[in-house]
C-alpha cells in the first residue's frame, strides 16, 4: 500500500512538471519599479515581463493618476511596445509640472491599443499583471 502510495505521488509530480501552471506563464506583468524628481517633473520607470507567447508591436495603457487624496490629477497614454516574447524592458515616461511626492496611485484604466505581430485580439487587460516596488499603488 506504501508503495502504490508512492507511485500514484511520482505520477502526479511528473504531471504538474510536464504541464507547468499556464496561467501563470500568460501573463504581461508591469512592475511600476521606481520614481524620481527630476526638475519640474516624476520621471516613472516601469518594468515588463513579457511572459506571453506572442510579441507585442504596440501596446497602449490608459493610465490614470490620482493624488494622494484620491482626486484624479491627469491621464495619460503610456505605450510600453515593442514588447518581445519572453523580454524584460525598462520603460520610463516624465510627468511634467508634477511633484512624485504628489502621487497617490497609479490605475491602468483600459488598454487603448494592443497588436500583435501575429495581428491576433487577445483580451489585453486580463493578461496584466501589474505589482509596485514602491509607497504607489498599481492596479487595474
Amino acid at each position: 500500500m506504501r508503495i502504490r502510495n508512492v507511485h500514484i505521488g511520482l505520477i502526479i509530480c511528473s504531471l504538474l512538471l510536464a504541464f507547468p501552471a499556464t496561467a501563470e506563464m500568460r501573463v504581461l506583468e508591469i512592475e511600476l519599479n521606481k520614481i524620481e524628481q527630476r526638475d519640474q517633473a516624476c520621471r516613472v520607470y516601469l518594468f515588463a515581463k513579457n511572459k506571453t507567447q506572442q510579441k507585442f508591436t504596440s501596446f497602449k495603457l490608459d493610465v490614470v493618476l490620482f493624488n494622494q487624496n484620491g482626486i484624479i490629477q491627469k491621464n495619460m497614454a503610456v505605450n510600453i511596445a515593442p514588447l518581445p516574447v519572453a523580454k524584460k524592458i525598462v520603460k520610463a515616461f516624465d510627468l511634467k509640472q508634477l511633484d512624485c511626492d504628489a502621487i497617490g496611485s497609479l490605475l491602468v484604466n483600459r488598454v487603448i491599443e494592443c497588436e500583435t505581430a501575429s495581428n491576433d485580439a487577445p483580451d489585453c487587460l486580463s493578461l496584466l499583471k501589474l505589482s509596485s516596488k514602491n509607497r504607489i499603488p498599481f492596479s487595474k
